[in-house]
């Protein structure tokens, strides 16, 4: 054991210096970025006048209010059955992603999730809405690297909103890839009505089988859905659930799960097993490889 205290000394020093989403400062933001390959194209920079550019703080509504604006975000995109919107501000995702400097934690405002994964916001849920006292540069950055968690997360192409419900607000979404990395929009919407629209789009664009199993027992999981044109973050899977690459937690090549496993012990060892507990995927959601092949985990807290 005396072998891998420095080890775990590195590790514990490495989760203490976890950034919240909600603190993400510039060169944080610039660190993220460069850790998942983003190429940002900005959409409609022209609107971005609502935006302030001081750091006031701009927390989230109060329970109240914030219900009354789900309300009428619920009304717009005319939410069919079989998808829920989900409160996720308890829902904390933590991502351990080894290019990244220091580890990332964060939940969300409220996700639109399929109905059969309402005890897995993060596989099911296709977009994320941040509902906030008012747009700031501080909250844009918050709500950019809860997209890079979330649509790591999810089986479907990922969009996440950011709004004050008064003048607009912002959404980030990817629209495709390259060998120099990953092409991130970030559009801002200018006004209530572009808002709008741009929710009901997204929550059309969902295919009606989404999700369901098909003939051949696969997941019906699109790869691309339009309006706005957007792709799901990872895109060398077809079915998280069966794929040895992903983890397969029903069976096949569990090496790379282990790995994980032994990722994070490693870096919280008193806390390795009550994270994970017997290789149970109800607390490790989500895992992948990145480009270098080193694992990237996504622990739920």
């Amino acid at each position: 054991m005396a072998l891998l205290e420095p080890i775990n000394k590195v590790g514990l020093e490495k989760l203490s210096q976890t950034r919240c989403t909600s603190k993400i400062n510039r060169d944080d933001l610039r660190d993220v970025r460069k850790a998942f390959r983003t190429i940002l194209q900005v959409k409609d920079a022209e609107s971005n006048a609502f935006v302030k550019e001081d750091e006031f703080w701009n927390g989230n509504f109060k329970v109240e209010k914030a219900a009354d604006y789900l309300r009428t975000i619920n009304a717009w995109a005319q939410v069919r059955r079989g998808l829920k919107f989900r409160d996720a501000r308890g829902h904390v995702l933590r991502e351990a992603d080894t290019p990244l400097k220091f580890p990332i934690s964060g939940s969300n405002g409220v996700v639109l999730v399929l109905r059969q994964y309402v005890s897995e916001l993060e596989l099911g849920a296709f977009m994320g809405i941040e509902m906030k006292r008012g747009l700031t540069a501080k909250g844009l950055r918050q709500a950019e690297v809860e997209y890079y968690s979330w649509a790591g997360c999810s089986m479907f192409p990922f969009v996440q909103i950011i709004t004050d419900m008064q003048v607009g607000g912002a959404a980030f979404y990817k629209t495709g890839s390259s060998p120099a990395g990953n092409n991130i929009v970030k559009q801002f919407l200018h006004g209530m009505d572009s808002l709008r629209d741009f929710i009901r789009n997204v929550v059309a664009s969902m295919p009606d089988d989404a999700g369901e199993d098909g003939a051949n027992g696969v997941k019906k999981i699109p790869h691309r859905l339009e309006n706005p044109s957007r792709k799901r973050y990872r895109e060398d899977i077809s079915e998280p659930r069966n794929s040895a690459r992903e983890g397969s937690f029903q069976g096949g090549d569990m090496s790379g799960y282990q790995r994980g496993y032994e990722l994070i012990a490693a870096m919280q060892p008193d806390a390795g097993n009550e994270l994970l507990g017997d290789l149970d995927d109800s607390a490790v959601k989500s895992w992948t490889h990145d480009d270098g092949g080193n694992v990237r985990i996504i622990a739920v807290s």
